[in-house]
């Protein structure tokens, strides 16, 4: 057993964390009492970049004594308190339906990379789930000034503007999509539609009609193109 984990150590030494973790989980299989392992296993996890793993070793490390001034526990908590882990976090919330979880996670990921454009759309989308639109708004709009050919959030935003009534901002936001992510089949969709409510019917036609041929899996596009009728 102290053979395993002294290798298990060396290994990690080394930075071979496959190694070491392979190492640390064989002594737990032959003594899951070994709370001391918990911790260099949770340091291999973490050099391997599984972070749920090594999070839930060291909720399992027991009184081990870690010094506060411990390296390898300082960059083990900087990685789990890493823009990377508060997404992932608020991405399982989400999963499940937890939206101010899943804000609040955002939010401090957001605090460790300002200028992530995806997580200020992913904190958008789960205000926007919560019933902030406002704070939903500006986080979509955050995004696109950090990131302006980022077609997820100009789409976002136009299914916000579309609700509320702001057609003409909303194709603004559609089309952008459109045109950063031609084959966004849903942002072409909600384009066609706010055109046609618009009265921009020539231009809602065009859409649908390249709806047709880039999704013919789609029948949306052609239900609704057979539908049409432009105006006179």
């Amino acid at each position: 057993m102290a053979a395993i984990v002294g290798q298990g150590r060396a290994a990690l030494a080394s930075r071979e964390y496959a190694r070491a973790a392979r190492f640390f989980e064989q002594a737990l299989s032959i003594d899951p009492r070994a709370s001391t392992v918990h911790y260099p296993l949770a340091l291999a996890y973490r050099g391997l970049g599984e972070m749920d793993k090594a999070e839930a070793q060291l909720r399992q490390r027991g009184d081990v004594e870690i010094g506060p001034t411990d390296p390898r526990m300082q960059a083990l908590a900087v990685l789990l308190d890493s823009a990377t882990a508060y997404e992932k976090r608020g991405l399982r919330a989400l999963d499940g339906g937890n939206w101010t979880l899943a804000a609040s996670s955002f939010g401090k990921a957001i605090e460790l990379a300002p200028q992530n454009a995806t997580l200020h759309h992913r904190l958008g989308t789960a205000l926007s789930l919560s019933g902030n639109l406002q704070g939903a708004v500006q986080q979509f709009q955050e995004a696109i000034r950090l990131s302006p050919g980022y077609a997820p959030a100009h789409f976002s935003l136009g299914v916000l503007l579309a609700s509320s009534g702001r057609t003409a901002e909303a194709i603004e936001r559609f089309g952008a999509a459109v045109q950063y992510e031609p084959e966004n089949a849903e942002a072409r969709l909600q384009l066609a539609a706010a055109l046609i409510r618009a009265q921009r019917y020539q231009e809602a036609r065009n859409q649908l009609i390249e709806g047709v041929r880039l999704h013919p899996e789609r029948p949306e596009f052609a239900r609704l193109l057979a539908q049409f009728r432009p105006a006179r």
